[in-house]
């Protein structure tokens, strides 16, 4: 059986989601307007040090020509990511809303279009457990599982599916901290993604396996794959000119070649349509 896993953020979504997440707390909370200017300093605060660190920062972006070289910079990005993470704790942004409240949370944001699916999606997820019987999971550093997993089941109609089977962290209390999931630490690198990937093929035990991803922050998985398939409006994306600048030929998923296992897709009915999924080998 094989084990296909998608990133969420950018990837089953049409574009990052942490912003709706957010929004979707605010909206529920006692002190919207407090918590709006608590989440605007966060942003502001995150961009900062992310500027301050790439500027500092050897080799340069245009120097990162090897895949090692690459996933260096990203893992030194973990400091950041934690002092982000760290200051929506401080700010109380989840406070009161771990569980089964966090699925109001992701209502609320698809019936006012904070979020929304890629085309395909539900038809994609139909072919791959109904027809063909793999197993599907998401890997994601969002910062809820419980938020993604309800829009994950409504989007596909497989309420029974995305329970269990999520890799992401958890607004786990009443004081809205944010956890690892089950088995694992909090996921906020490309490396803690790999990690986590390695860790459902390893408690499957299957060894073929096909990865969905978006964002830099995919590029371990997406190259561990038995395919990896990056979701882009066109190849003008930070993921697909990094790959370029690594030497990495990603051709579109209805100009590939037989062998190829790096492609790009616009959307999942371009997986379903070139037949993308024949090609992984059990």
């Amino acid at each position: 059986m094989v084990l296909v896993l998608f990133d969420f953020d950018g990837t089953i979504s049409q574009s990052d989601t942490i912003n709706a997440l957010a929004q979707s707390a605010i909206a529920h909370s006692p002190n919207p307007h407090l918590l709006q200017s608590a989440w605007g300093g966060i942003v502001q605060a995150y961009l900062a040090d992310y500027e301050k660190h790439v500027s500092a920062y050897s080799p340069k972006e245009s120097d990162r020509t090897t895949v090692d070289a690459e996933l260096s910079f990203l893992e030194s990005l973990r400091a950041i990511e934690e002092a982000s993470v760290e200051r929506v704790e401080k700010a109380r942004l989840f406070a009161g809303l771990e569980g089964g409240r966090m699925g109001d949370l992701a209502a609320w944001a698809r019936e006012t279009d904070q979020v929304m699916v890629r085309e395909g999606f539900y038809e994609f997820v139909e072919e791959v457990v109904k027809k063909r019987g793999w197993k599907a999971e998401v890997v994601s550093v969002n910062w809820s599982g419980d938020w993604v997993g309800s829009l994950c089941r409504r989007w596909s109609g497989h309420e029974e599916l995305w329970g269990q089977r999520m890799m992401v962290n958890t607004v786990g209390c009443p004081e809205g901290m944010i956890e690892g999931p089950v088995g694992m630490g909090r996921l906020v690198t490309a490396g803690d993604k790999l990690d986590a990937a390695s860790f459902v093929k390893r408690r499957d035990g299957e060894e073929a396996w096909v990865y969905f991803g978006d964002s830099v922050t995919d590029i371990a998985c997406l190259l561990k794959a038995s395919v990896g398939v990056i979701m882009a409006q066109d190849r003008n994306t930070t993921l697909l000119l990094a790959l370029d600048r690594l030497g990495f030929d990603v051709p579109h998923a209805g100009d590939c070649w037989e062998a190829q296992r790096l492609i790009w897709a616009r959307n999942f009915d371009e997986i379903v349509d070139n037949k993308i999924l024949d090609r992984v080998k059990l």
